[in-house]
């Protein structure tokens, strides 16, 4: 009877054990399983960061590079002052056109030889609202006055600086001349000592100049553009 009697005990030692054993465990796991999961959010969003930090620098990188080959561009057209009110004089209506023509097909060419027809839609060269013209498929809209635009104000008040300006709607081409979204590059041109300073303006695709951005977004990412105003004008 005795032997009887001491079993229960045993058995109750054994079970509690075992329960407390099992409390243990079960609330353990739960709150290893909360803390590990909280640190894996927080790694995983280091992790995120990280990585958006990476594109962001290699692809800012390789715009960079883009930028600099249109500023080495810049540097032989600052070089070659050949555009001027010449281009508009001559004895008959034909000389003029083939000047213009002649000076059109320099530009495009310097344009092809470094390789950026695909970037460089065309060239606005400025010297006054009398003195100007475009290079790329249509004429400047006479309607549009040049010295009043919010860009040039920019740019004049730069004292010479380079300017990117942009992305937003070609403003100075006619309405029906194709009007893309683009990013103007504007640097000075021609004298620049009077209050309305000359340029040289390249109107920069503004797909083209993504290019770097798409090469990284092959993983379903998305990114979108905005113009000053906040409408999407690439995305």
């Amino acid at each position: 009877m005795a032997n009887l009697r001491t079993i229960p005990k045993q058995l109750s030692i054994r079970w509690k054990t075992i329960l407390a054993l099992v409390l243990v465990v079960s609330v353990t796991i739960p709150a290893a399983s909360l803390v590990s999961s909280h640190y894996s959010i927080q790694y995983y969003t280091q992790l995120q960061q990280q990585y958006t930090q990476q594109i962001v620098k290699e692809v800012s990188s390789q715009i960079d590079q883009r930028i600099a080959s249109v500023e080495e561009l810049y540097l032989v057209f600052s070089t070659q002052q050949n555009f001027g009110p010449a281009l508009f004089e001559g004895d008959t209506w034909f000389q003029r056109v083939q000047k213009q023509v002649r000076f059109s097909q320099s530009v495009s060419s310097l344009i092809n030889v470094y390789r950026l027809q695909d970037l460089i839609t065309g060239a606005l060269f400025y010297l006054d609202d009398e003195t100007c013209a475009f290079v790329g498929g249509c004429p400047v809209d006479r309607a549009f006055t040049i010295s009043q635009a919010e860009w040039y104000r920019q740019f004049t008040e730069g004292n010479g600086a380079r300017l990117l300006y942009g992305p937003l709607e070609e403003d100075f081409k006619p309405v029906n001349g194709g009007r893309e979204v683009s990013v103007y590059y504007i640097a000075p041109y021609g004298s620049t000592q009077s209050s309305a300073p000359g340029f040289v303006l390249f109107t920069l695709q503004l797909e083209a100049l993504m290019d770097p951005v798409d090469a990284f977004l092959q993983d379903g990412r998305r990114i979108a553009v905005t113009d000053r105003s906040g409408a999407i004008v690439y995305a």
